[in-house]
């Protein structure tokens, strides 16, 4: 994930309609889910020309579009944006769209990557969760994708999915980082976990959001944006990748903190820290 100008989840902003009908200045809500439609269906039709390879994930300072493969690690909101679109407005142009850039991530459940989550989850997992029809294909797609995830991530250990790296499917290879944003890759495994894969899943996710809570989270609540570990699960360092220093906060980061956090506990009702309760405490 790098800084560069209008990040591709901005589009996904403007799906958010409810909120901004009933903002100060009045935006009604289907102008706005007009407007959505209207720039999706130009990223699709004009700029991806209907390629299901071909993703995008920001735009230049002057609002191109840069192309990518399905690498990217924001491949799996194209269609995830077309899914929602589908659940918002019921016309099937969306739904044909979602299963058309869905099927271009498939391979991406058995790829080397710490964006694995946001790939498949929101990708086939949207798709599952709003097309009854799709789930015995997409189904197995989500757990090889959790499967993918924890081989080549989880190092237990530490108690963590690894961070980065992504040429080394090898969770006990060093530096073993761990961003603040493996948060949100979390929901990939405790979906499997709720759906057939295995019972331990649930576990690797837990140790993990506690584990990030010991270290990356501070007193006061914001984040240190990545912690690397020793392989005994002792801390070496801490750093930033994208913020301003250390010792602040990645705004971003903060978001996926909240997000992941609040999600662990919709899958699980468990407080922070319950893996760990003598050793991981919560802030005051």
């Amino acid at each position: 994930m790098k800084n560069t100008p209008v990040l591709f989840v901005s589009l996904g902003l403007t799906l958010a309609g409810p909120l901004l009908a009933t903002s100060a200045i009045e935006i009604r809500y289907d102008k706005v889910l007009r407007h959505a439609e209207a720039r999706s269906e130009t990223l699709a039709e004009d700029i991806l020309q209907n390629n299901r390879e071909r993703f995008a994930d920001y735009t230049t300072s002057s609002g191109v579009w840069n192309r990518k493969s399905d690498g990217t690690w924001t491949s799996g909101f194209l269609p995830g944006i077309f899914w929602h679109l589908y659940e918002m407005t019921g016309k099937d142009d969306w739904r044909a769209r979602a299963m058309h850039w869905t099927e271009g991530v498939r391979s991406r459940a058995t790829a080397t990557d710490n964006d694995t989550g946001f790939q498949i989850h929101d990708s086939f997992g949207h798709g599952y969760e709003l097309d009854a029809g799709l789930r015995e294909d997409y189904k197995p797609v989500l757990l090889t994708g959790a499967e993918t995830l924890v081989e080549e991530r989880f190092n237990e250990t530490i108690g963590c999915f690894r961070s980065w790296d992504q040429s080394i499917a090898n969770p006990t290879d060093l530096p073993f980082e761990v961003n603040i944003d493996q948060m949100m890759n979390l929901e990939l495994v405790l979906w499997a976990s709720a759906n057939g894969g295995p019972a331990d899943y649930e576990d690797h996710a837990i140790t993990h959001a506690d584990k990030t809570w010991e270290h990356n989270v501070r007193e006061d609540g914001t984040t240190y944006h990545v912690v690397a570990y020793h392989l005994d699960g002792t801390v070496d360092y801490k750093r930033t990748h994208q913020g301003w220093t250390t010792d602040s906060t990645w705004t971003r980061g903060q978001a996926w903190a909240v997000y992941g956090y609040t999600m662990v506990y919709r899958y699980t009702g468990l407080p922070a820290c319950s893996s760990a309760p003598g050793r991981c405490t919560m802030p005051s």
